[in-house]
């Protein structure tokens, strides 16, 4: 389907979409300010898609389906591509990804993005 290349805000709340369908979004918007993707299965290759295309990605939030308690399908190679190309970066929120959720994930981001208000990993 033909998303909108201008299109600045992509909310997808428990959509059946998945890391697969992420690159293909990447190819089409290339504006996104807001990420949001709720109640789907993604890991780095999806995430690195859109991010490295959407440099002025203020807002990412990736949320696991509510059945899935801890995840570990994203790790470092999401939090070195913000800090690479979201430098107005604001607020990353990745509950459950096991890889990531220690302090020193935080601390570095806080490091690298000076913008960032929020983060939950």
């Amino acid at each position: 389907r033909h998303l909108p290349e201008t299109l600045m805000r992509l909310v997808l709340h428990d959509c059946p979409v998945n890391d697969r369908h992420l690159p293909l979004i990447a190819e089409q918007c290339h504006r996104l300010v807001h990420l949001v993707l709720m109640g789907g299965i993604f890991s780095d290759d999806g995430l690195v898609a859109i991010i490295t295309v959407n440099p002025a990605l203020e807002d990412v939030i990736v949320v696991a389906p509510r059945t899935m308690i801890q995840s570990n399908t994203i790790t470092y190679r999401t939090v070195e591509s913000l800090v690479t190309h979201c430098k107005n970066l604001k607020q990353f929120v990745c509950p459950g990804q096991s890889r990531i959720a220690q302090v020193a994930t935080v601390e570095y981001l806080k490091a690298h993005c000076f913008s960032l208000e929020l983060c939950d990993v």
